[in-house]
């Protein structure tokens, strides 16, 4: 009895995730910068960062456009586009249409002390 409500508290954590905003990244000038736009995709790749999977980050523009409110796929370009030229993320695969591989991205910010990068940087960018 015990060991099923732990296994189901386990899998419960396990879905629905949690990510805390470091104060250092939320107090930055770069990141005060950014657009709303900007910062709702940040959040968007970090609620899918687990520790593991960095470099693995997917931009969707139809779940963004359904679940985020984007809006349009202009919005989106732009915010990566900001998010990429204030060092916040980096592309590390382009996507392909014909196979339906999407974009794949990695967080970065090592001068605010978070070590996202460790996998990232092994990741080299990769053509279609």
């Amino acid at each position: 009895m015990g060991v099923d409500r732990s296994r189901r508290q386990k899998q419960k954590r396990k879905e629905q995730g949690f990510y805390a905003s470091p104060r250092n990244l939320l107090k930055s000038p770069d990141f005060r910068e950014l657009s709303a736009w900007a910062v709702k995709l940040y959040f968007h790749f970090a609620s899918q960062y687990n520790g593991y999977n960095n470099g693995k980050l997917t931009a969707v523009y139809s779940e963004l456009l359904r679940d985020l409110a984007f809006l349009s796929p202009t919005r989106i370009v732009n915010a990566k586009r900001e998010l990429t030229e204030k060092g916040f993320i980096r592309q590390t695969a382009i996507g392909n249409k014909r196979t339906k591989e999407p974009d794949r991205f990695a967080i970065l910010k090592p001068s605010l002390g978070i070590d996202w990068t460790a996998n990232a940087d092994n990741i080299a960018m990769k053509p279609p």
